[in-house]
């Protein structure tokens, strides 16, 4: 790498750790103006697409997310984060099969992961297929037994299988 590409680089991660410093205080505007320009100066800055992703998911801008997240992953294919994010947006788009998909890819990098397995649960309660939901909320409860949420779900599934003694 030459000086001046050196030097481009290091302005690209000066102006993204500003907006990361936005994105800290919920400045979630100014923290999007820093990621694009960030991601100008230095195109293949997987964390640029990755943190815009982000606030945009907190801004409910489903689509613009998912692009950043599959940016993200087409520089990183290991981005575990991006694949639970991007599956995020797809869930949110009610594009469940999509959201499949990508949880799963993020399993695959990542199978200790009780969130996934929770999100998982979530997709296939939409598909109502039930007895999958129970399996990965019971893989989620094994990995970390005190998570609240996966016992919600579970009574959840129960409740609408007709299992209340459960």
């Amino acid at each position: 790498m030459d000086q001046f590409e050196s030097n481009k680089r290091n302005i690209a991660l000066k102006i993204f750790n500003n907006g990361m410093n936005y994105m800290k205080i919920h400045n979630y505007k100014d923290a999007l103006v820093q990621f694009k320009n960030t991601i100008s100066l230095y195109p293949d800055f997987f964390a640029a697409y990755f943190n815009r992703g982000i606030v945009y998911l907190k801004q409910e801008q489903w689509e613009k997310a998912a692009n950043d997240f599959l940016r993200t992953v087409t520089i990183n294919p290991a981005h575990t984060s991006a694949y639970n994010n991007l599956a995020c947006s797809y869930y949110n788009m009610n594009m469940y099969n999509k959201a499949l998909e990508n949880y799963y890819k993020a399993l695959s990098l990542n199978s200790k992961n009780e969130n996934t397995y929770v999100n998982i649960g979530a997709v296939l309660f939409k598909l109502e297929r039930y007895d999958e939901v129970l399996d990965n909320l019971n893989k989620a409860i094994s990995i970390k037994p005190y998570l609240d949420i996966s016992y919600f779900n579970r009574g959840e599934v129960y409740e609408r299988l007709g299992l209340h003694h459960e």
